[in-house]
C-alpha cells in the first residue's frame, strides 16, 4: 500500500535517505569529532545538550512559527535542508563553540521535520490501514538507521573524520530537496486537515482494495 501511492512512496524513500545520513552525525560521527579536536568528553556532552535544547525549542513554538511564516511544504523541506547544511558545518569546523551551537540549529530543524507534515500523513492513510502503513514506513526508518552507521564505519576507513561528517551533512540536504520530486506532494501540503482527511483512500483506492 505505501508503495502503490506515490507521496507516501517518495515520503519513504526521502525519509530512507535521510535517516540514512543523519544518524551518524548524532551517534558515531560526534565522539569522533569532539576526539579529532583534542576536546574533553564536556563537549560532547555540550553538543548533546544544545541537540536536546534546540529540539525543546522547536516543540515549544518555533517549528510552529517557522510553519506559518513559510507554510508546511516549504517548512518540511528548508528544516531538513537547513539540518543538512549545520551537520556539514560541524564536521567541518574547528572551533568548538560553532559545533554547539550547529547542534543546537540541527535540534530546531529536527523539531520542524517531525511536527510538520505528521498530522497529514496520519490522517490521509485510511482509518483502517494506518497502522500497518504506520509499521512499514517505521521498519523502513530502522532498516536506514542500521545502515547508516555501518556505511559511515566504511568511509572513515577510507576518509578523515572531518570529510565523512561533511559528506553526511551533504547527503541530508539532498535528501530534503528529494521532496521536490515527489508529484503532488507541495499540494497535497497545502490541504487543511479535514480536507486530507482519507486523502489516501479517496485518491488512490484501488491501493487499498485488497
Amino acid at each position: 500500500m505505501n508503495w502503490a501511492i506515490p507521496i507516501e512512496r517518495g515520503w519513504v524513500l526521502c525519509n530512507f535517505v535521510g535517516a540514512l545520513v543523519m544518524l551518524p552525525c548524532v551517534t558515531m560521527l560526534l565522539p569522533l569529532k569532539v576526539q579529532s579536536l583534542g576536546l574533553s568528553a564536556a563537549w560532547l556532552g555540550w553538543c548533546e545538550a544544545a541537540l536536546s535544547l534546540g529540539l525543546l525549542a522547536g516543540s515549544l513554538g518555533i517549528a510552529q512559527a517557522w510553519s506559518r511564516a513559510q507554510g508546511r511544504f516549504a517548512t518540511r523541506v528548508s528544516g531538513a535542508a537547513l539540518m543538512g547544511v549545520a551537520f556539514a558545518v560541524a564536521g567541518w569546523t574547528s572551533d568548538r563553540r560553532v559545533l554547539v551551537a550547529m547542534f543546537a540549529l540541527a535540534g530546531v530543524c529536527s523539531a520542524a521535520i517531525m511536527l510538520v507534515g505528521k498530522t497529514h500523513r496520519m490522517l490521509a492513510r485510511p482509518l483502517a490501514f494506518r497502522a500497518r502503513m504506520s509499521s512499514a514506513a517505521i521498519m523502513t526508518t530502522q532498516v536506514s538507521q542500521t545502515l547508516g552507521p555501518a556505511i559511515a564505519g566504511v568511509a572513515l576507513a577510507h576518509a578523515s573524520v572531518r570529510a565523512v561528517y561533511v559528506a553526511f551533512g551533504l547527503g541530508s540536504i539532498v535528501s530534503a530537496l528529494g521532496f521536490f520530486l515527489i508529484p503532488g506532494f507541495r499540494a497535497f501540503m497545502a490541504l487543511e486537515h479535514d480536507e486530507v482527511d482519507d486523502w489516501y483512500g479517496r485518491t488512490y483506492p484501488k491501493a487499498f482494495e485488497t
